[in-house]
């Protein structure tokens, strides 16, 4: 559900700053002189990267990313138990002498 209301969502700002921004600066864009253009297309970019900035931390929020990246505490950890070596050994070798 959460993944349908965030394209829900995004489709419709795309279609609003389109409508209201995109549509009547191209129209603006084919008669304005060459430092209006620049300054136009610096207003268009930065308006980009402050949508496209949106969307991607609308999508972090919709699909619940922080769950993934930062889980929730688990207990302490378990302490690792580390028998010793030559122990075991003999342990092993006097069972090998008992079956015989």
């Amino acid at each position: 559900m959460p993944a349908i209301a965030f394209l829900a969502g995004s489709t419709l700002l795309l279609l609003i700053v389109c409508h209201w921004y995109l549509l009547p600066a191209l129209a603006v864009f084919q008669t304005a002189s060459l430092h209006d253009k620049k300054r136009l297309a610096a207003y268009s970019l930065l308006l980009l990267v402050v949508i496209l900035f949106c969307l991607g931390v609308m999508l972090l929020l919709a699909l619940r990313i922080g769950k993934r990246l930062f889980p929730p505490p688990s207990g302490p950890p378990s302490k690792t138990e580390y028998p010793d070596a030559w122990v075991e050994a003999g342990k092993r070798l006097t069972d090998k002498f008992d079956d015989e």
